[in-house]
């Protein structure tokens, strides 16, 4: 989910990431909504979700299922993230600002029940290479850039 403007490319790339728009990325890799699955937005007291359920990669059987939830109390969650198959292209999960944040590389399952604070332009993911980062349930960013996974 990206503000400002959208991009068309498939392609995550971590100096992208950080220097174009701002973006939310649940999981940025080759999806294709029109081959298989769903994106559709839902609206309740708490917030906006827009969620991504069974979702294929391009040329693939891979799925993914995520919700990226913006909550009335300001608050950004990618949650519910859930692979199912085998991933074949580089994905990213994470927050940039964009236009020149600086990056900081994570493993987000190595930080499940911590909450770290980053600066307003700071950008957080963890990028792999031909599969797709796993063992945390949930990235919440405050308003005051703390990071806590779950």
């Amino acid at each position: 989910v990206s503000a400002n403007t959208g991009s068309d490319d498939f392609t995550s790339s971590v100096s992208e990431f950080l220097s174009e728009m701002p973006r939310i990325a649940g999981q940025w890799s080759d999806l294709n909504p029109s081959g298989q699955g769903t994106v559709q937005s839902v609206s309740s007291a708490a917030g906006l979700s827009v969620q991504f359920v069974g979702v294929v990669e391009w040329g693939a059987s891979a799925t993914v299922d995520f919700d990226i939830d913006f909550l009335t109390n300001g608050d950004i969650s990618i949650a519910s993230h859930t692979v199912n198959g085998s991933w074949g292209t580089s994905t990213i999960v994470g927050f940039s600002p964009g236009s020149g944040a600086t990056g900081n590389s994570v493993t987000w399952s190595s930080l499940v029940g911590s909450t770290t604070s980053y600066g307003a332009t700071q950008a957080v993911y963890e990028q792999v290479g031909g599969g797709s980062p796993a063992g945390f349930s949930s990235i919440t960013m405050d308003s005051g850039n703390n990071i806590t996974v779950n």
